[in-house]
């Protein structure tokens, strides 16, 4: 999921431009705000999805109402300041609230340890800001499709070989043919 950031944040425009044209410009700043339910997204529907097969469904049904709840709460405040980026927030914070109870649900029925699990965030963390920095290095503005392209597996290469570096999974050994 930590691989959404950097094209996210660091090539909304170019996305934007490329995607929907210039005419668009207005959503940069949205998908930019959106970046955060981009990566929790992923583990909100992880996390739901296990819940269900624990046999939480049922403690699910307030969490979901309450995400709800505080989308339109945050909606209705943030709106009329900021405009549509005040959407993506309250979108952001309602969703942030579900992923962390339904972390919180499955961690009740099953002893899950959250060292691990916050190790392997900042590993992939790095590797997101190295591929932020092989992003920019190509530029935020307009961008041509051939950029894009030669820019996006750089930066792909470098999250993973930031990864690799950081121990996240290594390459197959290879095996000595007796002689």
């Amino acid at each position: 999921q930590l691989a959404l950031v950097a094209p996210l944040l660091v090539w909304a425009e170019p996305i934007v431009r490329l995607a929907l044209g210039t005419g668009y410009q207005g959503s940069v700043d949205v998908l930019r705000a959106l970046t955060p339910f981009a990566v929790l997204f992923g583990f909100g529907s992880m996390l739901s999805v296990t819940a269900n097969y624990l046999g939480q469904a049922r403690r699910r049904v307030p969490v979901a109402l309450a995400t709800v709840a505080i989308n339109v709460v945050l909606d209705l405040i943030l709106v009329p300041s900021i405009g549509v980026v005040g959407g993506a927030i309250g979108t952001d914070c309602a969703y942030l609230v579900y992923v962390v109870a339904h972390l919180w649900i499955c961690r009740q029925k099953v002893d899950l340890p959250l060292g691990p699990l916050l190790g392997a965030l900042a590993r992939a963390t790095a590797a997101a800001v190295a591929m932020c920095a092989v992003l920019f290095a190509f530029g935020t503005g307009a961008l041509p499709v051939s950029t894009v392209i030669i820019g996006s597996s750089l930066g792909l290469l470098a999250y993973l070989a930031c990864l690799l570096v950081l121990g996240v999974f290594e390459l197959p050994q290879r095996r000595h043919v007796p002689t």
